[in-house]
């Protein structure tokens, strides 16, 4: 059964290099070299590259793919675990097998002999493609033992059924005049097999790869200025035609390629096609602002371009038009280059930010950040002096248009110093100031007790203490503050203390002045003026003029 298999292998083999010689015999005039890839060690089947080109993309164990060529260095690689190097000038020829053995990662390349073959007869080869000595026997004759890499170098035999024993493994070979067999002893790291690579013809494989007598070599002339070109083509006994074409990676003049390629081996008098560059064909780019967005990109897509869209918030045009291009109109540009189009999202939306305690520079700055604007407007009335946001419409956290203005309120900023004196419902007592000297010392005394505290003002000019009422009865009471104002001067104000849970900030009446022996002589003043009054009342008559005149008569009678 092993046999069998194995013999269908080799008829498999053996046919695919038959159609592949036979579909590059006719290239007579290409000087060429070739390959043949065996896999030598790999169970599974593996892909197979020529200079990184696939060649064979599931190689089986055993199994021989052909490439053909016209480099002078050839990699040969049996997926990611092995590959070989090698030279392999032109009319030439060689096998690599993958390998060799299970533990190896490397690959060898094993020579063909491309000379004539005598009529009637063939050539064939055995070579240990293995990492260990194999015995050879050919037609049941003594045993050879071949070291691992070399081969026995039987060539141009006559043609005749031939059976070459390795090891365990064995098979007949029905040679055929004009042909060459390698026949590979390799390892997969399970035991010894045998592969075979044939080349049915070597006067197809010879006619192939090597140049016919009396051809010419196209000469290399792609990066040349045109009219050199055709000077190093006529030198050559070739015929020059020339053909132009834009091209966006070889400037104008300069050839861009030759058909046949330089270095192909061509009959004398052969004509050579010369394609030049004419440049990068150019257009200028179309005006388009203001368009609706499909219009602009058919029309740039129309002239050559290609149209990359890019969506911005826009305040002042309409959403689905064109902003601008970028590169912008009439900018005059190669066929294929992309053209940035803006088109306008509309004004988008942002979210309000959080405007308190902001200066109003500082409220301004963050609205421009946010894309909107402030309106600033001072709230008087507000007991808190330090010229702050302490209100804003919308509110903080609103979604809105991009460009929308949030009105804010703005709490005084005093320049003098300024106090305000708060009473908490369990009476303790809480001062604060602004304006004040930075790092100065103000003090808090209730007037008429020990109560009293210190404060230092920090680097803004703003202070705050606190005095325990709780020991105090609820009499009113007046509170001195005394200070150091920011512009050095001393600062000194009175306070009547509020009510538990009041606020305050206006300072006690200032007294008249008015002198107290003032109010001494105002009262006596007074005094004499109700006692003359008194007297005048009692001086005065009462009653009516019949009373006076009884009043007379009684007193006659009485005398």
């Amino acid at each position: 059964m092993k046999r069998t298999l194995t013999s269908l292998l080799v008829v498999a083999m053996v046919t695919g290099l038959m159609a592949v010689v036979a579909a590059t015999a006719s290239a007579q005039l290409v000087s060429e070299a070739r390959l043949a890839a065996i896999n030598g060690s790999f169970t599974d089947p593996v892909a197979v590259t020529v200079n990184g080109t696939a060649v064979g993309d599931d190689l089986a164990y055993g199994d021989v793919v052909s490439g053909i060529g016209s480099a002078d260095t050839y990699t040969v690689g049996f997926g990611d675990a092995a590959s070989v190097t090698l030279d392999l000038p032109v009319g030439s020829a060689a096998t690599v097998v993958s390998g060799i053995g299970e533990d190896s990662d490397g690959a060898a390349a094993y020579p063909v002999a491309v000379e004539p073959i005598a009529a009637g007869n063939a050539k064939y080869n055995v070579w240990n493609a293995t990492t260990s000595d194999v015995t050879v026997t050919i037609d049941g004759g003594t045993g050879v033992v071949l070291p691992a890499g070399f081969g026995l170098g039987l060539v141009d035999a006559p043609a005749s059924s031939v059976s070459i024993q390795i090891g365990g493994e064995s098979i007949t070979l029905d040679a055929v005049a004009d042909s060459y067999s390698d026949v590979f002893a390799i390892d997969d790291g399970n035991g010894t097999k045998i592969a075979v690579s044939t080349i049915p013809s070597m006067t197809d494989l010879i006619a192939a790869i090597t140049p016919p007598p009396g051809t010419v070599t196209v000469p290399d002339v792609v990066g040349f200025e045109h009219g050199e070109a055709e000077t190093l083509i006529a030198a050559e006994g070739l015929v020059a035609a020339t053909a132009f074409e834009p091209s966006d990676t070889v400037d104008a003049g300069l050839v861009i390629s030759t058909d046949p390629a330089g270095g192909s081996e061509v009959a004398p008098g052969s004509q050579v096609m010369v394609n030049v560059s004419t440049g990068i064909e150019t257009v200028a780019v179309p005006d388009v602002v203001g368009q609706p967005e499909a219009d602009a990109v058919a029309e740039l897509e129309g002239a050559g371009l290609v149209a990359v869209v890019e969506v911005q918030e826009s305040e002042g045009l309409e959403e689905g038009l064109v902003i601008e291009t970028n590169p912008s109109a009439d900018t005059v540009v190669g066929i294929g280059t992309e053209v940035k189009v803006v088109v306008s999202g509309g004004p988008g939306e942002t979210v309000v930010p959080d405007f308190h305690g902001m200066t109003a520079d500082e409220a301004a700055a963050a609205a421009e950040d946010a894309g909107l604007s402030v309106s600033v407007a001072p709230d008087p009335d507000n007991p808190d002096p330090d010229g702050v946001v302490i209100d804003q419409d919308p509110h903080p956290g609103v979604t809105v248009p991009i460009g929308t203005e949030v009105a804010v309120q703005m709490s005084p900023l005093l320049e003098d110093p300024w106090a305000i004196v708060t009473v908490d419902p369990n009476r303790f007592l809480r001062n604060a100031g602004l304006s004040f000297e930075p790092d100065s010392i103000t003090e808090s005394i209730v007037l008429g007790t020990t109560l009293s505290a210190k404060a230092l003002v920090d680097e803004t000019g703003y202070w705050i203490s606190e005095i325990d009422l709780s020991t105090l009865d609820n009499a009113a009471r007046t509170l001195l503050i005394r200070g150091t104002a920011a512009d050095g001067t001393l600062w000194e104000q009175e306070f009547a203390i509020p009510e538990a849970g009041g606020s305050t900030d206006e300072t006690v009446p200032e007294e008249t002045g008015f002198p107290a022996w003032g109010w001494l002589v105002l009262g006596m003043a007074l005094t004499a003026i109700i006692l003359l009054i008194i007297l005048m009342v009692k001086g005065s008559p009462t009653g009516t003029p019949e009373d006076a005149a009884a009043d007379d008569g009684s007193s006659t009678d009485a005398s």
